[in-house]
């Protein structure tokens, strides 16, 4: 009960900014095992994109001051956030930037890649999922989306598919698309997006996107197929 009287007192103290965060001890309880610790959070800017990773990390710096001035190694707890008078989320990210991004999206995107067909091009539009981000326990900050695949071709003619190769298809084309680095390249744009706000490098993070082929060519995805690599057998030239 002493110790955590003894960090209470440090703790309040001061607000404690980092990055432009700003944080104040909101309540603190000994249940016997570990200090049971609420802080309000003020962000930089309110209303902001934030992420949990980045409170956590802050205020790791702040228990590990605390430990150095008691002089004790370790002081176990765990801490929850108010974040504008409300428990924090996970991840949460603003209209604004949910906006940024989704106009970045809305683009037709095109991508090229050699195949047993010869060359092969691809156009391709991105849609958010309505599933919210997630942040992992590895700092993986997880995008969700769909994609439709608008048109396939080879020589700029379009590809035929044959019907009862469809799924084989869709099932190939997805593995392809999802093997090249287009994705990362959206990951890195949803990144530099967000990260004025989330600070990402604070907490070692990163970001990565899910996406889920919905439409080929008009047509909704078949994906029951075991097929990998597209085979000539399946068109009609």
């Amino acid at each position: 009960m002493r110790l955590i009287k003894l960090v209470e007192k440090i703790i309040n103290r001061k607000t404690w900014n980092y990055d432009g965060y700003r944080y104040t001890l909101k309540s603190i309880e000994d249940n016997g095992y570990y200090a049971q610790i609420e802080m309000d959070c003020q962000l930089p800017k309110k209303g902001q994109s934030y992420c949990i990773k980045k409170l956590e990390s802050d205020f790791k710096n702040i228990i590990d001051i605390v430990s150095s001035i008691l002089g004790v190694d370790e002081i176990n707890y765990n801490v929850y956030f108010f974040v504008d008078g409300k428990m924090s989320e996970d991840v949460y990210i603003n209209p604004e930037d949910s906006m940024e991004i989704r106009n970045y999206l809305k683009d037709e995107k095109e991508i090229e890649f050699y195949t047993s067909l010869g060359f092969i091009k691809v156009k391709i539009k991105c849609y958010p999922s309505k599933r919210e981000p997630t942040i992992s326990s590895e700092n993986f900050l997880t995008f969700y989306m769909f994609y439709d695949i608008i048109e396939v071709t080879k020589n700029d003619s379009d590809i035929k598919v044959k019907e009862e190769h469809f799924s084989d298809f869709c099932n190939s084309l997805n593995e392809i698309v999802i093997d090249r680095e287009f994705f990362l390249d959206i990951a890195d744009e949803i990144y530099e997006i967000i990260n004025d706000s989330l600070l990402i490098g604070t907490f070692d993070g990163s970001v990565d996107v899910l996406a889920q082929m919905r439409n080929i060519l008009g047509r909704d995805a078949n994906l029951s197929s075991n097929e990998y690599v597209l085979k000539k057998e399946w068109f009609n030239f």
